[in-house]
């Protein structure tokens, strides 16, 4: 996968009644492996949950966790993301105004 520098991506998070939702962007960047450092971690199973071996990568000036690499439970990169707090002018906020009506189904107010 190529990198664009300064390439958007956009984070589209969910109620899972779909009532609510946040919408928000971030810079996707190239990562500077010099500015992460990384942990192995070892989850047993659980149920029908299959044991995992997985490489969580950290940036070293946060502490904070921005990628999950798995291998043994089914290889995938998932990335880690910050919600903006409330009040930044660049998370997006929407609240349906509409009643449930039979099957779970939002019909909106007029």
């Amino acid at each position: 996968m190529a990198f664009m520098h300064n390439t958007p991506i956009g984070w589209l998070l969910w109620k899972d009644t779909l009532e609510e939702f946040l919408y928000f962007e971030e810079k996707m960047e190239k990562p500077d492996p010099d500015l992460y450092y990384a942990e192995w971690n070892v989850t047993p199973a659980r149920g029908a949950r299959k044991p995992s071996k997985s490489l969580w990568v950290y940036e070293k000036d946060t502490g904070k966790k921005k990628y999950s690499v798995t291998t043994t439970a089914g290889a995938k990169i998932q990335p880690y993301f910050d919600v903006p707090a409330p009040n930044d002018q660049h998370l997006y906020h929407f609240k349906v105004q509409g009643v449930i009506v039979d099957g779970g189904l939002v019909k909106v107010r007029p």
